[in-house]
């Protein structure tokens, strides 16, 4: 359908991903949008994607907007295909870190499919805003590439929460769907999810798959129990729960409570802390399910409640200090959240058929992933970071590519490949000015 021949391993990467996935017809045109939204410098509208592939006049744009509203391949399968791709990137039997959170994509008009009216956390303002657009639920595989200094998150499985449907189901439970769908997915390694406060229910927490777990911020007015105490003797029902605990703030300011110094690694620091930690039950969540809750605190910056956060979760293998870490590492989901609307145009689609809405915003989280994966794969060298910053000297602590120098790199290659000489004979003058000005707006 191109009319040049991809980079080998990104025409692989895009074989692998779709093979089984969608026929071969299909196949074309989404490698064929995926490489569009890559070299597409303006908006990323299904059209734009098109443009940005070479295809406008040559292919109908109207197989497009099919590719997305009609064709037959699942959304959920293809994101399994890509968390494939991004588990590779980890070491062998390494567990698997699963973030989810949701995620606003405003959008205009009344007859957009599943819009409506919800919380905007990206608001800068100082009372709770909402907008109007569509909400995702969106699970990312966490990878560490050797050439960064953070993890980065790469989503793979994103499914819209339309609260117009005659059976919508809640965040949480969007969540826990996705969440077994790659706990069965990677049955021979551990899951490891993560979300934040708003996940820690019981559609999320309970009666998880034996190889997952699931970490989250604890409320403050969680009601503990101690574990289950062994049977007294008598007759009657052996209790199920121990006694009632304090609150996390009781417990916090309870002299018997042992505080023990960690230093913990979040948000790109080390930091000095005390932590306490107990296994206990969560009754009202995860019922007879043990947990491990950590309370930590930073004495040099003391509150009133005595601590500054409270995890739990129901891995019980894992140390306290991991525990926090883990929590910590969730932050990478919401710069990828703004890469995508900022960087990959995720946010830029106007179609309005009922599964096109449904499978746009996955398609592109999951082209953006694809890309990122091309990057860390083949497409890195030390030069990128150095180019950058002697194009901008200010950033003197730039160490590692953002997600626009990947995509700059990206487009550059596939550039190069669109003139690559296969008949012998050299570009002519237009085609010498269009690479010149693509390599102008790609480092613009």
């Amino acid at each position: 359908m191109l009319s040049y021949t991809l980079p080998h391993s990104l025409d692989a990467m895009l074989g692998r991903v779709s093979a089984g996935v969608m026929t071969p017809a299909s196949s074309a045109m989404f490698a064929a949008l995926v490489v569009g939204s890559i070299r597409q410098t303006g908006e990323r509208t299904v059209c734009g994607m098109l443009k940005g592939a070479g295809l406008a006049g040559r292919v109908r744009h109207q197989r497009a907007h099919r590719f997305l509203s009609h064709a037959r391949w699942s959304e959920r399968a293809l994101g399994l295909a890509a968390a494939s791709e991004a588990v590779a990137t980890l070491d062998e039997h390494a567990p698997v870190e699963v973030v989810v959170d949701g995620s606003l994509y405003r959008r205009w008009g009344r007859k957009v499919a599943g819009c409506g009216w919800y919380h905007d956390p990206t608001a800068n303002a100082d009372r709770p805003v909402t907008a109007w657009g569509n909400s995702f639920v969106i699970a990312s595989i966490l990878t560490r590439p050797q050439f960064m200094q953070r993890p980065v998150a790469l989503p793979v499985l994103a499914t819209m929460h339309d609260k117009h449907a005659v059976e919508s189901a809640s965040h949480s439970a969007l969540a826990r769907d996705q969440l077994d769908a790659l706990s069965a997915e990677f049955a021979d390694r551990r899951v490891h999810g993560v979300g934040d406060a708003e996940f820690a229910c019981t559609a999320t927490m309970r009666d998880l798959s034996s190889n997952a777990t699931f970490t989250s911020r604890l409320k403050a007015n969680a009601a503990l129990y101690d574990l289950k105490p062994p049977p007294p003797g008598g007759r009657g029902r052996p209790p199920e729960k121990g006694e009632r605990l304090g609150s996390l703030k009781q417990i916090a300011h309870d002299d018997a409570t042992t505080w023990r110094d960690a230093t913990v690694e979040r948000y790109g620091t080390a930091d000095t802390v005390q932590l306490n930690g107990l296994t206990c039950l969560w009754w009202g969540v995860t019922h007879k399910t043990p947990v491990r809750v950590v309370l930590l605190r930073d004495p040099a910056k003391p509150t009133p409640k005595g601590y500054q956060i409270a995890v739990v979760s129901t891995d019980l293998d894992s140390t306290d200090t991991e525990l926090v870490e883990r929590y910590a590492r969730r932050w990478p989901c919401e710069t990828s959240f703004q890469d995508g609307k900022n960087v990959a145009g995720v946010s830029d689609p106007q179609n309005r058929h009922p599964n096109a809405v449904h499978r746009t915003i996955p398609f592109q989280l999951i082209a953006m992933t694809l890309t990122i994966l091309w990057y860390i794969r083949h497409l890195h060298h030390p030069d990128i970071v150095a180019d950058a910053r002697a194009r901008a000297p200010w950033w003197t602590d730039k160490r590692a590519p953002s997600v626009t120098d990947m995509y700059h790199a990206a487009r550059r290659l596939l550039i190069a490949a669109e003139f690559r000489a296969t008949s012998g004979t050299a570009p002519n003058h237009q085609q010498i000015r269009e690479v010149t000005r693509a390599w102008e707006l790609a480092a613009a």
